[in-house]
């Protein structure tokens, strides 16, 4: 593992030359426990990124516009903290999500009424068709047991996300580095640059069954708790279905700002519980629209695949872009491995997690 302590140790050195413009911390519960994928938002700039595996948070900053940061897990109460030049070194969450207050739009609704509105006025709050984002995705592929870390891949590139399996993206640039032996081995003998890892954190955000009217009929919808997150007041709604087929999803939580309807949080998954195989999708709302901001894909093949995005709003910074179907099962023969590329200093956002 020797490779592994390098690389950590490069990227600290790299974060302390660019220390006045970055944020870190770590998040942990009241037990000292790390606090893993927590959504952080600044809410003068929208940037968004997500605690690591081992609760540990990263993020360049603009010290003059840039006051504040919000913290949200579904597990805790959220956190609000002012970034200064003291900025706490770790960041204590205290369990648990406030209950649900009786809900009422004008006459008392249920689980299905909500459900409906979300449907109902999906096009008026989501950029759906189509969507443009600058994004970094991180696939960390970890060993039968879910302990060791075999490899870390890192891409940068634009998206044109439409809704459909014809979404379009440019790799930038890349970087993958082995740590072990069996990464070394993948590395040399499969198609194992992950590809479908960006393409399964993009995929089919509103075309599933349980955001279609005629399908909601299918699923058992309730109301069980409400959650604050990034300052907006969500009703969380649970989806469960034993009516459909494995390819659309038997479970999904979807948070739901109070206000628009639209979905600020988007947990899916096909297989009984959510803890085996997941996709957790987040949004901020920019210029009055619900974009994605981050994914987090836990992938039954011993793969965790977070993706950042920056919505694109200016035409400029895509309109001369030649998107092209991304090759998602080819392989990527052009990377870099060279874990002390100065680039990444600026686009990664996620430090790495502890092996």
């Amino acid at each position: 593992m020797k490779s592994h302590t390098l690389y950590l140790l490069l990227f600290f050195i790299s974060f302390n030359t660019i220390a006045q413009n970055a944020i870190k911390s770590k998040l942990t519960d009241v037990n000292n426990n790390p606090i893993a994928f927590a959504n952080v938002y600044i809410p003068e700039s929208k940037k968004t990124t997500l605690s690591n595996e081992s609760g540990d948070l990263y993020m360049v900053i603009n010290p003059v516009t840039d006051k504040t940061i919000i913290i949200s897990h579904l597990s805790y109460q959220p956190v609000q903290v002012k970034i200064t030049n003291n900025f706490p070194k770790n960041i204590v969450l205290e369990e648990g999500a406030t209950e649900l207050e009786e809900v009422v739009i004008g006459k008392q609704v249920t689980g299905y009424d909500i459900a409906l509105k979300v449907v109902e006025n999906l096009k008026e709050n989501h950029d759906v068709d189509p969507a443009y984002y600058e994004y970094f995705t991180r696939v960390v592929q970890y060993d039968d047991n879910w302990k060791e870390i075999d490899m870390i891949q890192e891409y940068y590139g634009k998206l044109k996300h439409t809704g459909n399996h014809d979404n379009k993206a440019l790799i930038y640039k890349s970087r993958v580095v082995p740590y072990t032996k069996a990464g070394e081995e993948i590395l040399q003998t499969d198609s194992s640059i992950d590809l479908w890892g960006i393409r399964s954190n993009n995929l089919l955000l509103y075309k599933p069954d349980y955001l279609k009217r005629a399908k909601l009929k299918n699923y058992n919808i309730s109301t069980e708790a409400s959650i604050t997150i990034n300052g907006h007041e969500c009703y969380i709604l649970k989806y469960a279905s034993d009516k459909i087929s494995y390819s659309e999803y038997k479970k999904a939580i979807l948070y739901i700002d109070k206000k628009t309807f639209g979905i600020v949080k988007q947990i899916s998954g096909s297989h009984s519980t959510l803890a085996e195989t997941y996709t957790e999708r987040n949004f901020v709302k920019i210029n009055d629209k619900w974009v994605m901001s981050a994914a987090t894909n836990k992938h039954h093949l011993h793969k965790v695949i977070t993706t950042l995005y920056t919505y694109l709003t200016d035409k400029k910074d895509y309109e001369d872009i030649n998107f092209t179907k991304t090759p998602f099962f080819k392989k990527l023969k052009r990377f870099n491995k060279n874990p002390n590329d100065s680039f990444w200093d600026n686009h990664q956002h996620i430090p790495l997690p502890e092996n």
